[in-house]
């Protein structure tokens, strides 16, 4: 066996360490309440939205299938994932219903709109880590959140493998 094949390996094994603990993580996560200010800021917010997260490369043209995608709340510190999940063969995970902004809130001519918004990170071997923040989802509005990977160079130092991409405040 020659020394790629050997890394090849170890970076295997390690991918599938990384998917056993995130999927034993995502069993023990219970559903996370907001806080009280929170709750009543959205003037009891019960709107939801449909999140698909859709993880190419190579300018959409390669889906990438079994990469991690772990979506946590941006406004709850404690950071749990809310959601693990494997992209199936078309780049695609399974929808997941969150709760989101109440669409009846952005008709309002006001700067200070209280969003509800997701911290999406997912993880490919092979590939820089991408961290998507700030996503917001708005009340029936069905999204599908793109996400280019980009490959990690040969013998790239395993240690800084995360890109950071926040979304801005959209101004509604």
């Amino acid at each position: 066996m020659d020394n790629r094949e050997t890394d090849f390996k170890s970076l295997m094994e390690k991918y599938q360490q990384e998917l056993m603990r995130l999927q034993q993580q995502a069993v023990s996560v219970t559903p996370v309440e907001a806080p009280a200010e929170t709750i009543s800021d959205v003037t009891e917010n019960t709107a939801t939205a449909s999140l698909q997260v859709r993880v190419t490369a190579a300018n959409q043209a390669i889906p990438i299938a079994n990469a991690v995608v772990t979506i946590s709340r941006d406004d709850i510190e404690d950071g749990k994932p809310l959601h693990v999940l494997l992209t199936d063969i078309s780049g695609l995970t399974q929808p997941v219903t969150l709760p989101a902004t109440d669409p009846a809130l952005t008709q309002q001519p006001e700067d200070n709109i209280p969003l509800i918004t997701y911290d999406i990170q997912i993880t490919a071997p092979g590939y820089f880590s991408v961290r998507n923040s700030g996503v917001p989802l708005f009340g029936g509005i069905p999204t599908v959140q793109p996400v280019a990977m980009i490959p990690l160079p040969e013998f790239e130092d395993q240690n800084l493998t995360e890109l950071q991409f926040p979304v801005p405040r959209n101004n509604l």
